[in-house]
């Protein structure tokens, strides 16, 4: 067996030891830090990113309920905003710049939850007649 074969094996042995959140976490890390990023910078890099990958599938499950419940223009909004989200996300591991995707999808985030809120009636619906 190479040496190389031997580190691969130990990799994965290595990886089959962690916690599925580690494994998570250090792909997380990976996937939105540059190698000479300080820490503090790979910290608030991998933050956003979970957060803004994982907030995604929220919005097609949403456009799910909202589908079955009848309000079907918040659940063609929820549905077109996860889809945007995830064209942004693909743009992301394709360019690698996170900055650019930070300024892009926390707009379309903010954008579809309030498209959202008018489309299910906005501040009127829960407003008292005299």
């Amino acid at each position: 067996m190479s040496d190389e074969q031997e580190n691969h094996a130990s990799r994965f042995q290595d990886q089959r030891k962690q916690s599925w959140t580690q494994r998570v976490t250090e792909q997380v890390v990976r996937l939105a830090s540059q190698p000479g990023d300080t820490p503090e910078l790979k910290v608030r890099k991998s933050t956003g990113m979970a957060v803004m990958v994982g907030t995604t599938p929220l919005y097609f499950l949403y456009g799910l309920f909202y589908l079955t419940v009848g309000a079907a223009t918040a659940a063609y909004v929820a549905l077109v905003g996860g889809a945007c989200l995830v064209l942004l996300f693909f743009r992301f591991l394709q360019s690698g710049d996170y900055f650019r995707f930070m300024r892009l999808s926390t707009p379309v985030h903010q954008l579809t939850i309030l498209v959202i809120h008018f489309a299910l009636g906005g501040f009127t619906s829960s407003a008292q007649e005299p």
